[in-house]
């Protein structure tokens, strides 16, 4: 059993600190603006601007912080593929759909990979993909190709890319 090393990001909790973030975006907004004496729908304008500048900066700023990724492990044991993140392993079986997509907030784009397994889900994210990369190209694709190869009842979306799922029978 050789484990295969990949970086995922705690994508939740990096987007709940903007909670921490906003109140200081604001305190700048009211010190910049206020004293300006402008009217009150520009105001609104300009301060909006301000919140998703600020929050694109702080973006930028926490891609670089390791705070919010970690380095986790899959590998495939008897047909079975288990995903390691912390302590926690996760066997993956019975996969009812699998999707490989991305996601955004306020700017960087991060490929996102969802398995559901009956009622439970899981779901991994990578960094930040730069211009032109799509999810084939992350370090989570090889464990999509790995679950999907595990579970060859899912069937693909004709509309989606990365989408597969276990077409259920009436």
């Amino acid at each position: 059993m050789e484990k295969t090393e990949f970086t995922y990001q705690r994508f939740y909790l990096r987007t709940g600190m903007t909670v921490l973030i906003l109140p200081i975006v604001q305190m700048i907004r009211i010190m910049i603006l206020r004293p300006l004496g402008i009217s009150d729908g520009l105001y609104i304008a300009l301060g909006a601007i301000i919140t998703v500048g600020g929050l694109m900066l702080y973006y930028k700023w926490s891609e670089k912080l390791t705070f919010f990724f970690r380095k986790g492990y899959y590998w495939e044991e008897n047909g079975t593929v288990c995903i390691q993140r912390g302590k926690t392993i996760r066997a993956i079986t019975n996969v009812d759909w699998l999707r490989g997509t991305d996601t955004f907030a306020y700017g960087p784009r991060v490929a996102m990979l969802v398995v559901q397994c009956g009622k439970r889900k899981t779901i991994l994210f990578s960094r930040s993909l730069e211009e032109g990369r799509k999810f084939s190209d992350t370090e989570l694709y090889p464990l999509y190709q790995l679950i999907l190869k595990n579970n060859p009842k899912l069937e693909k979306d004709a509309n989606l890319t990365y989408w597969y799922e276990r077409k259920k029978e009436c």
